[in-house]
């Protein structure tokens, strides 16, 4: 099946354009001649969008620890998600708002709703203790040389 973008003129070499506009897109099947034109409509991203992650934060060390981050946007926006490498997303990563249980980085990513542009900003959670414990209290101690 060979395709072609016809608005007009053919689009050189047959396959890309970056000029906005409705066009026919044809499926062509070489081997029975037939065809099939759907019209595409290609939208110009004039309309950008900016996200916010919300406030970088700190897990204070204990056991079941969450922090909720704040996913925001002074504009509409469309199809919001949360993703990590690192750290822990509690529940379900397309909410504006996340819990979030372990140090990491975590982006903020979301679309402008016509022209589909995407944003994304990032907040980074840190722990203030390497090992987490369950009451919450680390217990100094010290070591002293044995005459």
């Amino acid at each position: 099946i060979g395709f072609q973008l016809v608005f007009g003129n053919t689009i050189p070499n047959g396959k890309t354009t970056t000029v906005p506009g409705v066009y026919d897109l044809i499926a062509i099947d070489p081997k029975l001649g037939c065809s099939v034109t759907q019209k595409v409509t290609v939208y110009e991203n004039k309309k950008t969008i900016k996200v916010d992650a919300g406030k970088d934060l700190v897990l204070n060390g204990c056991i079941k620890d969450t922090v909720t981050l704040l996913g925001s946007s002074k504009t509409k926006f469309i199809n919001p998600t949360w993703t990590s490498l690192s750290g822990n997303i509690i529940g379900n990563s397309k909410n504006i708002d996340i819990k979030a249980d372990k140090a990491g980085v975590y982006v903020f990513a979301a679309q402008e709703p016509t022209s589909y542009c995407e944003s994304k900003d990032s907040s980074i959670i840190t722990s203030k203790m390497q090992v987490q414990t369950d009451k919450c209290v680390a217990t100094p101690f010290s070591f002293s040389q044995m005459p």
